[in-house]
């Protein structure tokens, strides 16, 4: 894509000036056609990315920002692969262990790749509210309606209600719901439950933000189920870890104990099913759905 001078531009370049704050992938065009498999010619698909700068350029970024982190994604794998085969060694390191870090950071970045786009129509809350407060009775309690107002904003607007619907739309919806079983904190069984599978990946995604929680690596075997720990695993007043029982927040014996999680549910994901390529097509699949011109020209 050719940059030009601001003073240069015209509506068919891009001024380089309004470009200096999205990182500059020189292969972004053929990354785009790799990535979604597009039949289209890259002149015409520079004309687009063009057109996209100039009427949505918080598109255009989003979009750069998602073909660079999936990319990521894809070269983490690699690199642990390369590692292993040469036995964890790099220069004189020795990295025994990395493909388990490469690998929850996989899995937190495919996450995010999904809520690169969960935000394409957001509005804040402040903004929001002016425009749906018709409803409102000033005989009502105050704080009962914004529990209700808010909860209504999240519904739309919030970010892990647009990453359950990017899931729940999405093609790999059965194939997650088949491999997947969620256990929870009481031993309660949930099958073919997608609503309970959004919830523990957006709390796998918010743990790794927060707390720098990472899950662990599927068996190496590939032939026992693989299961996900979703939660802080804690210990009690006299030391005990607590993997899956629900716990009451802090008594006086022990207010000295860190923040406990009550909720500790377990994803079971069945053998071989490879939960970070099917979340990578989740996400792409998202990020097709908010670009025309990445739904048509499909190679068969």
């Amino acid at each position: 894509m050719k940059i030009v001078p601001a003073e240069e531009s015209t509506d068919e370049y891009l001024p380089e000036d309004e470009l200096t704050r999205i990182p500059f992938n020189p292969n972004l065009i053929e990354d785009l056609r790799k990535l979604f498999c597009v039949d289209i010619e890259p002149k015409d698909l520079e004309d687009e990315l063009v057109k996209l700068f100039s009427y949505k350029p918080v598109g255009y970024e989003k979009l750069a920002n998602f073909v660079d982190r999936i990319e990521l994604v894809d070269h983490l794998e690699d690199i642990s692969d390369y590692l292993e085969s040469i036995g964890n060694s790099f220069g004189n390191k020795e990295v025994n262990g990395i493909q388990a870090d490469f690998y929850a950071l996989r899995m937190y970045l495919v996450l995010s790749c999904i809520d690169i786009f969960a935000t394409m129509q957001y509005k804040r809350f402040d903004e929001w509210i002016l425009n749906n407060t018709d409803d409102y009775d000033k005989q009502s309690d105050i704080k009962d309606y914004l529990k209700r107002k808010i909860c209504e904003y999240k519904a739309d607007y919030g970010i892990s209600s647009n990453f359950k619907k990017a899931i729940r739309n999405s093609t790999s919806r059965v194939r997650l719901e088949t491999n997947i079983t969620v256990m929870d904190a009481n031993g309660n069984t949930y099958n073919r439950d997608i609503d309970k599978i959004c919830e523990s990946l957006v709390r796998i995604r918010n743990k790794y933000t927060h707390e720098g929680r990472r899950i662990t690596m599927p068996p190496s075997n590939g032939n026992n189920p693989y299961v996900i720990f979703v939660g802080s695993i804690v210990k009690d007043c006299e030391g005990s870890p607590i993997y899956d029982k629900p716990v009451t927040i802090m008594s006086d014996e022990c207010f000295d104990s860190p923040f406990i999680e009550n909720r500790i549910d377990k994803l079971v994901v069945r053998p071989g099913f490879d939960l970070i390529n099917e979340l990578r097509i989740i996400a792409i699949e998202n990020a097709r759905f908010n670009y025309g011109f990445l739904k048509h020209h499909i190679e068969e």
